[in-house]
């Protein structure tokens, strides 16, 4: 049997210890030991991605926002559908996953953090959705692994009753949001 390699750690911004490991060819994301991410499961960023891009496909310059890097598929998927001249921004609150997909984790989907339509924050999502009304024509969140904080504490408020009411996210973007097991509203 092979074994699970840790191959870089980090720390959350509450503290906890965030792992990357490497096992057999596929990799993992943990925090605090728990699961975070998988390589071999992740069908769901690709589904994010795929409804929340659909009414895009074919528009001219769109401008997504995509919360939460992970390994990169929701972002992969999402460049693949968007055109030549769209914008794609990626808030990822840990500069080690951003660094952990352009050293181990681009090899995955096609290092899609090469790809010239992208833009990193690397910050607190929050921030960025706040910003002003319709600067973005999608936002894709997929912070933490539901709806439960698991990496920051401060992500309660995005899956809140306040974070996740139409009233507040129609606010925040022109042409809808979807959210990690949510309905695009």
């Amino acid at each position: 049997m092979k074994p699970r390699v840790r191959i870089a750690a980090a720390r959350t911004p509450s503290g906890g210890e965030m792992v990357l490991y490497r096992h057999d060819g596929n990799f993992t994301i943990t925090i605090n030991g728990q699961d975070l991410v998988h390589s071999r499961q992740h069908a769901s960023e690709l589904a994010l991605a795929r409804l929340g891009c659909a009414h895009l496909v074919g528009r001219r310059a769109p401008k997504i926002l995509v919360g939460g890097l992970g390994m990169g598929y929701t972002l992969r998927q999402a460049l693949d559908m968007l055109g030549p001249e769209a914008q794609v921004v990626v808030g990822e609150i840990s500069a080690a996953v951003v660094e952990w997909n352009r050293r181990f984790l681009g090899v995955l989907n096609g290092r899609p953090l090469d790809d010239p339509r992208l833009e990193i924050e690397t910050g607190d999502i929050v921030e960025l959705i706040s910003g002003p009304v319709d600067e973005f024509d999608a936002i894709l969140l997929d912070i933490d692994n539901g709806p439960d904080a698991l990496s920051d504490p401060r992500n309660d408020r995005l899956y809140g009753h306040e974070g996740l009411s139409p009233r507040t996210a129609r606010s925040r973007v022109s042409g809808g949001m979807v959210g990690s097991g949510q309905q695009r509203i």
